[in-house]
């Protein structure tokens, strides 16, 4: 029987959840976003999308606490690992090509491990100021104007968000959900990330959709909020699950798209 690629190990991970009747990337944040309890850095790209909240560590890194056990019955988590990298091009001695690397390996939550104390610090803090500080950190945003109450969009033609006041919203959280999905659509712009070119047929329409609803997932992870997106109807996911099912790179490369754009507005990269 041949190996599970890492590619289909993730994508059934999301079909089997959208098939339950759930959307995987939707996460009520309550502390902190998902990281290795070592290294303190938070997963990137499709983990950000699936993993809960918390601290990870694989049973290799177990090792490290002495005392510690996996509690009994605790199952892993599986994590993706991917880099590009440069190799020759086959077809092209003396030329290089850019090639994708992929892999996956196993963690445990650290609400599944006896014997190690978290090092999340408790604070009391407001959600929606973190949300001002995060949109404060941003670089080359587009014109956010509260013009027209009844419309929240992006125009690409005049580089404006308009968005109704937050007082039209049902909540705050909501406000910033929407603010968050119309700021990764904004980096596609020409005078950003250049990616409305792309978006040509309705399969690419259909990704740059997934695109702003896992980055606005990640924004949301960072500024501490609930991501307020509902559950659509079931004929809604399984346009997903077809969208999924006809190429098992879909998640992957939206999440990783994803989370080039998030560090595009936050001078990582």
């Amino acid at each position: 029987m041949a190996k599970e690629s890492s590619y289909d190990l993730m994508t059934k991970r999301i079909i089997a959840e959208l098939e339950s009747g759930k959307i995987p990337w939707k996460k009520p944040w309550a502390g902190c976003e998902a990281m290795n309890y070592f290294r303190r850095i938070p997963y990137r790209g499709i983990n950000r999308i699936l993993l809960p909240g918390g601290e990870y560590m694989t049973e290799k890194e177990l090792k490290y606490k002495k005392g510690s056990k996996i509690k009994e019955g605790a199952l892993p988590h599986w994590v993706a690992y991917y880099r590009m990298y440069e190799r020759e091009d086959p077809n092209n001695p003396g030329l290089k090509e850019k090639v994708f690397f992929l892999k996956h390996y196993q963690v445990y939550s650290l609400k599944d491990i006896e014997g190690v104390q978290s090092k999340i610090e408790q604070k009391e803090h407001n959600p929606i100021e973190a949300a001002e500080e995060l949109l404060k950190s941003f670089k080359n945003l587009p014109k956010i104007t509260h013009k027209d109450i009844n419309k929240a969009l992006y125009v690409a033609s005049e580089d404006i968000i308009n968005i109704p006041e937050m007082k039209y919203f049902e909540s705050a959280e909501a406000y910033y959900n929407t603010l968050f999905k119309l700021i990764i659509h904004s980096t596609g712009h020409e005078s950003r990330l250049k990616r409305m070119k792309d978006v040509t047929n309705i399969e690419e329409y259909s990704k740059e959709e997934l695109i702003g609803q896992f980055g606005q997932q990640i924004l949301c992870g960072m500024a501490g909020m609930d991501n307020v997106v509902e559950n659509p109807e079931p004929e809604y996911l399984q346009g997903w699950v077809k969208v999924f099912s006809s190429d098992d790179r879909t998640a992957i490369q939206c999440a990783c798209r994803a989370q080039n754009i998030i560090d595009y507005l936050t001078g990582t990269k």
